[in-house]
């Protein structure tokens, strides 16, 4: 038996071992304002919009929990023929006509829930049951290459001034204070107070593609007329009354002990900026905006928020081009520099002068400082200097001879 299909055998068993398939309670049983309502108690069945229970294997009810003997094989692919809904249904909701609507036929309107899944985990402490309020299950069937299936969809349309959420997440803390740790302790078991909004996670035999993926509608399947994009993808509120906020870490993204792995990758085209970071109070001198500490917790770089720069290393200029030389002898050397800092020897000959020309010019005019290396009484100076070159005058002949130069642009 394949690992799908035990999976989906001792799912059904498990939601269904606290009743039979004939336990099927009525529509908005217990809530006159629920089109559908799953419990622990039983199943409903799947209703027309109507809500005359649809017949069994119509292509539109509950195909899943129909019947006693076990699994019903998948549903036939849907034709132009079968229904779709009309009236407001139609009008708000002008896809619901495929997969996601009349075959999935729990549909309410007018302020009603058309949904409601709850569940209570009163076992005895430290029991290994993971109890599900809703569970979706979406599955590529074997033979049906190149398909899709959503476990879960939902969809909010905005056709009106106000606010229109997909799907809201939320978990409300009554115990006590959180676990601080990461991850938090959540094994079977715990004695911690974890409290979580989304958990993600990979399974299977092989690795997953993407944990979490904003785009388009549909994931990027739908194609609109005049395709949308989010104006921000991601936004974390700040920690002001009523808006949440993260009170120890905004975002963290811990090591990968199996390596290697790039902790963040911010692509930009261009014409933006790939990182901006803000302090929205007074500017602090002493904290860092940019802090590379080791395992110990030590600073080794740090960039502070009045702009300073903190460094145990050095500092180094790579480019992938080198300086050029002109009017300085016969076969000078260049010995790696760059054009913030270099070595420079003269070649043979007589040799007074000699012309550095940088291989990518500055923004401006920089401020540059020559030094003799080793050539007694000789003066060195600068006759000329531009963004895109400088020009050393020696008072004698340097044949021979080193200097050194280090440049710095002005802005």
């Amino acid at each position: 038996m394949a690992l799908y299909q035990v999976f989906v055998a001792a799912w059904l068993l498990t939601s269904l071992s606290m009743a039979s398939w004939s336990q099927i309670l009525q529509s908005g049983a217990g809530n006159p304002g629920n089109a559908a309502e799953f419990s622990a108690h039983g199943v409903t069945d799947s209703k027309d919009a109507d809500g005359a229970t649809a017949p069994p294997g119509d292509g539109r009810g509950s195909t899943l929990m129909q019947g006693s003997s076990g699994i019903q094989a998948p549903p036939a692919s849907k034709t132009p023929d079968d229904p779709a809904p009309s009236g407001i249904a139609q009008t708000l909701f002008p896809r619901a006509n495929t997969s996601w609507g009349p075959s999935g036929n729990l549909v309410s309107v007018l302020n009603k829930n058309a949904l409601v899944g709850v569940t209570i985990n009163n076992s005895v402490p430290a029991t290994p049951i993971f109890p599900v309020g809703t569970v979706g299950y979406g599955l590529v069937y074997p033979g049906a290459s190149g398909n899709t299936a959503f476990g879960l969809y939902g969809e909010a349309d905005l056709v009106e001034t106000g606010t229109a959420v997909g799907a809201e997440i939320d978990c409300f803390n009554y115990k006590g204070e959180p676990d601080n740790g990461l991850p938090p302790d959540r094994m079977i078991g715990t004695s911690s107070n974890v409290c979580m909004g989304l958990q993600i996670g990979a399974g299977g035999l092989y690795n997953g593609s993407v944990g979490l993926l904003i785009g388009g509608a549909l994931g990027g399947v739908y194609a609109a007329a005049s395709p949308q994009r989010w104006n921000t993808g991601l936004y974390m509120a700040g920690a002001s009354p009523g808006s949440g906020g993260a009170a120890q870490f905004g975002i963290f993204v811990d090591a990968d002990s199996k390596g290697p792995s790039t902790s963040a990758v911010l692509q930009n085209y261009g014409n933006g900026i790939n990182l901006q970071l803000g302090t929205t109070g007074k500017l602090q001198d002493d904290n860092s905006v940019i802090s590379v500490v080791d395992r110990n917790g030590i600073s080794h770089f740090s960039v502070r928020q009045a702009g300073d720069i903190y460094s145990t290393g050095k500092l180094e200029f790579l480019q992938s081009a080198r300086p050029t030389l002109s009017s300085c002898g016969n076969g000078p050397s260049i010995n790696n520099s760059t054009d913030q800092a270099g070595v420079i020897t003269a070649g043979t000959g007589t040799v007074t002068s000699c012309t550095v020309t940088f291989s990518s010019g500055f923004r401006h005019t920089p401020a540059c400082v020559i030094t003799g290396e080793a050539t007694g009484p000789i003066v060195f100076s600068l006759s000329r200097k531009s963004a895109s070159s400088i020009t050393v005058a020696a008072s004698a002949n340097i044949a021979g001879s080193s200097f050194d130069y280090a440049c710095l642009d002005l802005n």
